[in-house]
C-alpha cells in the first residue's frame, strides 16, 4: 500500500504419500518419474562474482544462481479449504494430471522448506558458512531457453507478501519451461568473515531431488564469490548487491525479462445491454476479511480505533467497475460489467464515482464498496468510520487457487486505476483470487471517545448497499471480537485471536 525448523519424514514414507490424479479422478497410484516429467536444474550465469559491502555491514551472498524448469512449466499449488484447516500440496503436469505432496515439504506458504544447502568455502578447504534455505520462485522471472514460451505466467510473489498474509488461502509456486527464477534475491545469507576468495556452493537438498526428479548433475553448482569491503557507506544503495566479474562471465540462452499478461480489455467497454442476472460465471465473489493490525490511541482531543480491512473476490470473475463522467459535474456514474473471456456480455448500474480532492487522494473513488463499523454485544451498530469511497486495486494475494484467479494482476498501483482531475472515465478492477487493503486512520479511524468500555465487534463488510451483482452474498460480512478498556486519553484494546490468526 508484506522459521523453524522441520523434521524429515523417512524418504520411503514421503514417496508413498505422492499420488497422481487424474483432473477428474481421484487418487489412484504411485507417479512414477521418468525422463519426460517437468524437473528444475540449478544454472550459475557466471562463474565468478564480486560481493561488496560497506563499513561493518555484512555482505550479501546473493550471486544470481538460477532454478530453471525443464521438460514442462514445474507448478506446485499450496492451499487450505478454509483457516481451520492445515495447507495441502499438489504438483499440477502439463497434461491436467496432478499429485499430492508431503504436507510437511511446505513451510506455511513462504515455500518449500530447506529446499537448498548452501555453504561457503575459504581457500583453504574449510566451510566458513552453511544454511539451509527456503525456494519460492519469487521476484522477477527470465528465459533461460529458447524452448519455452515467450511470456511466463506464473506469479512474482509468494502467499507470505502483503499487509493481508495471514489471511492467506491459496497460492501457486510456478516455474514456466524453460525460464527461471532466482535461488535468492535480496535475502541471501550474511557472511561476516574477512575479504577474500570463496567458493559459494548451492544444492537443491536430497528429498527434493527424489521427489520432483531432479538429476545429481542439475542439482549443484558452485560459484567463485570475492568479498571486498569498501570502508566507505553506501547511503544510496537500496541493497546490498552482487556483480559478475569482469572476466568468466557467461549469459544463459534467451531473451530477458518478458511482462507478464495484462488485464486484455483495453478503454472504455462502450455499448453493452443491461442485464439483471447475468451468470454466474460472469460474476465476483466478494468475501469480507477481519480487521487486523487493530490499536486504540489518542487523536487530538478523540480516542479513536485505527485498524486494516481487507475485501476479497473469490471469482470466478473479476470485479471491473467503469465510471462515465457527467457533464459539468464531479460525478461519474458507474457500471459494473460482465465478461466471457474478451466478449462483453452486459453491464448493470452500480451506483457512483466522486472525485476526492483531500490530501494524498486527488483522485476519482468508487462509492461504496465497503462499509467499516463498530457492533455492540446486541449486533447493534455504534459507530461507523468515515472511509465510504474506494479505489479498486489487487494489493494482496488471498488465494491463486481459486478458479479464474489472475496470477499476474498487472499494476498493483493506483495511478492507472483511479484516474485524475481530467478524466472522463476510469476502469477499476478487483481481479479474482485478489482482495484490497486499506488501513483506517486519522479521520477515517472509529471515533470511540464517547463509547463505554465493554465488548465489542469491529464490523468489514463488502458490497453494504447491495450495488453489485455477486456469485454469493452470504460471506460478504466479516467480525472481529475486541475489549474496549482504559480511560478516556488512555484507552486500550484487545483483540481476539480469529480462527487463531493474531492481530499482527
Amino acid at each position: 500500500m508484506a522459521p523453524g525448523r522441520r523434521s524429515f519424514r523417512p524418504l520411503a514414507a514421503s514417496l508413498l504419500a505422492l499420488t497422481v490424479i487424474a483432473g477428474t479422478g481421484p487418487a489412484a497410484l504411485a507417479i512414477g518419474l521418468d525422463s519426460s516429467t517437468p524437473s528444475l536444474r540449478l544454472i550459475a550465469p557466471n562463474d565468478s562474482v564480486t560481493v561488496r559491502r560497506y563499513g561493518d555491514e555484512p555482505a550479501y551472498l546473493a550471486p544470481g544462481i538460477l532454478v530453471a524448469a525443464s521438460r514442462g512449466a514445474w507448478d506446485i499449488r499450496a492451499a487450505r479449504t478454509d483457516y481451520d484447516s492445515a495447507v495441502t500440496l499438489w504438483q499440477h503436469f502439463p497434461d491436467g494430471s496432478r499429485r499430492q505432496l508431503p504436507a510437511d515439504l511446505a513451510k506455511g506458504f513462504k515455500g518449500l522448506d530447506r529446499f537448498f544447502r548452501v555453504t561457503l568455502t575459504n581457500s583453504a578447504g574449510n566451510v566458513v558458512l552453511e544454511r539451509h534455505r527456503t525456494f519460492c520462485p519469487q521476484g522477477q522471472d527470465m528465459r533461460v531457453s529458447a524452448a519455452g514460451p515467450m511470456a511466463s505466467r506464473y506469479p512474482r510473489q509468494c502467499g507470505w507478501w502483503g499487509s493481508a498474509a495471514p489471511f492467506t488461502l491459496g497460492t501457486v509456486w510456478g516455474i514456466e519451461k524453460g525460464w527461471g527464477v532466482t535461488t535468492m534475491e535480496w535475502d541471501g545469507p550474511r557472511f561476516r568473515g574477512p575479504d577474500g576468495r570463496y567458493t559459494m556452493r548451492i544444492a537443491i537438498a536430497p528429498r527434493f531431488r527424489s521427489i520432483f526428479g531432479v538429476a545429481d548433475a542439475d542439482a549443484a553448482v558452485s560459484v567463485s564469490v570475492r568479498v571486498k569491503t569498501d570502508e566507505d557507506s553506501c547511503p544510496d544503495c537500496p541493497f546490498p548487491m552482487s556483480a559478475p566479474d569482469e572476466v568468466d562471465s557467461h549469459g544463459a540462452d534467451g531473451a530477458g525479462p518478458a511482462r507478464g499478461p495484462r488485464f486484455p480489455v483495453r478503454g472504455p467497454l462502450g455499448a453493452a445491454p443491461s442485464v439483471m442476472s447475468p451468470p454466474d460465471a460472469a460474476l465476483p465473489d466478494l468475501i469480507a476479511l477481519p480487521a487486523f493490525g487493530i490499536q486504540v490511541g489518542r487523536e487530538g482531543n478523540k480516542d479513536r480505533i485505527s485498524f486494516g480491512a481487507n475485501v476479497w473476490n473469490a471469482g470466478p470473475a473479476p470485479l471491473l467497475v467503469e465510471g462515465f463522467k457527467r457533464d459539468d459535474e464531479d460525478v461519474m456514474d458507474a457500471y459494473q460489467y460482465f465478461l466471457d473471456g474478451d466478449e462483453v456480455l452486459g453491464r448493470a448500474r452500480a451506483g457512483f464515482m466522486e472525485f476526492h480532492t483531500a490530501r494524498g487522494h486527488n483522485h476519482w473513488h468508487f462509492l461504496q464498496f465497503a462499509r467499516y463499523s463498530l457492533w455492540n454485544e446486541s449486533m447493534e451498530q455504534e459507530v461507523v468510520a468515515k472511509k465510504q469511497a474506494f479505489c479498486l486495486a489487487p494489493t494482496d494475494a488471498i488465494d491463486l487457487t481459486v478458479p479464474g484467479a489472475e496470477w499476474q494482476p498487472g499494476s498493483t498501483g493506483l495511478g492507472t486505476s483511479c484516474g485524475g482531475p481530467s478524466a472522463v472515465w476510469i476502469r477499476e478492477t478487483l481481479q479474482a483470487g485478489w482482495g484490497d487493503t486499506y488501513y483506517q486512520v486519522g479521520g477515517q479511524s472509529l471515533d470511540v471517545t464517547n463509547v463505554p468500555n465493554g465488548t465489542y465487534y469491529i464490523a468489514v463488510e463488502a458490497d453494504p448497499a447491495g450495488l453489485l451483482r455477486e456469485r454469493d452474498t452470504s460471506n460478504n460480512v466479516e467480525l472481529r471480537r475486541i475489549h474496549l478498556g482504559g480511560t478516556p486519553g488512555a484507552r486500550t484494546v484487545e483483540v481476539e485471536d480469529w480462527h487463531g490468526i493474531g492481530n499482527d
